[in-house]
């Protein structure tokens, strides 16, 4: 069977699933992260055990590990996690120990961006931007990301002024999905599971949350209107915990950008086309790949 096994370790939890070289998810869970690294790598070989059982197919599988944060993707070294709170773990050599079998291990937003790329149609040049607990992105040229040692991309890292205060604060600090369900909670006094219950509330006609995820929307606008004076109008692609608020969200957010945008044409602002799983999907396929399984892009297959 030509499938694999994908973990994405996220800022509060972690998705998996078993993946076929179509890119289908045949199985997916989704468990809370684990708080230190012994602790994570025993999560992860319990998932791979859980997707092997129903197949009967008991440490055969390939293995894709992807984390957030400055990745080294050669060195397979998490270089650092500011909401993990780690620093220069050799995660791929850990978890291929703990398995007994190598592991294909990278950049979580990499991953997404190569799933999007190769299965979601979308072109072979674009940024790929994934707002969920922080935020980041991915410059992809000609098929190639721009990686920079693991450090291309962090957007999330920007410094902006704190829309509640005159301090310099990181931009997911003020516009990740984290950032919109804790500051509507502090706003409102009333706490939120995540950013989806707040952008529900805003469509309710709850002030609050449209006042918190406006000032989120204006500020990534703000950076996304960056990016494309840098780089020129590649396509943007949303993805993360954000993109599940849809074409609401993104019309928004387009509208925004076009209002910062004066010379440089508007690009064009879709969400992930292959959703909350691109990660995942990403994953997997990069290790198909390492496996050496040969898996069409889904513009080579149309």
């Amino acid at each position: 069977m030509s499938a694999a096994i994908a973990i994405d370790v996220g800022g509060t939890s972690m998705k998996s699933g078993l993946v076929d070289a179509a890119g289908r998810v045949l199985s997916h869970t989704s468990t809370p992260t684990p708080g230190s690294v012994p602790a994570l790598l025993e999560e992860v070989a319990a998932l791979v055990a859980r997707h092997e059982l129903g197949l009967g197919l008991g440490g055969s599988l390939p293995v894709g590990l992807v984390v957030p944060g400055i990745v080294d993707d050669m060195a397979g070294i998490a270089v650092h996690s500011a909401n993990l709170h780690w620093d220069d773990v050799h995660m791929r050599d850990l978890a291929s120990a703990r398995l007994g079998r190598p592991v294909t291990f990278g950049h979580d937003v990499r991953a997404g961006a190569l799933g999007e790329m190769r299965l979601g149609g979308h072109a072979r040049s674009m940024v790929y931007v994934a707002v969920g607990t922080g935020i980041a992105a991915v410059i992809v040229l000609d098929g190639v990301p721009l990686v920079s040692g693991g450090w291309a991309g962090e957007i999330g890292q920007q410094l902006v002024i704190d829309p509640d205060s005159t301090r310099r604060v990181a931009l997911e600090q003020v516009a990740s999905a984290g950032a919109i369900a804790s500051r509507y909670a502090q706003a409102s006094g009333r706490e939120v599971a995540g950013s989806r219950e707040v952008f529900e509330a805003a469509t309710a006609g709850d002030s609050a949350a449209a006042s918190v995820i406006d000032t989120a929307l204006e500020y990534l606008a703000e950076s996304l209107a960056d990016l494309s004076c840098a780089l020129g109008p590649l396509p943007i692609v949303i993805g993360g915990g954000l993109a599940k608020a849809g074409e609401p969200m993104v019309s928004v957010l387009r509208d925004k950008v076009a209002e910062l945008l004066d010379v440089t044409p508007m690009p064009t602002i879709t969400t992930a086309t292959l959703g909350a799983s691109s990660q995942i999907i990403g994953a997997a396929l990069a290790a198909l790949d390492a496996a050496g399984t040969q898996v069409p892009d889904a513009q080579e297959a149309s």
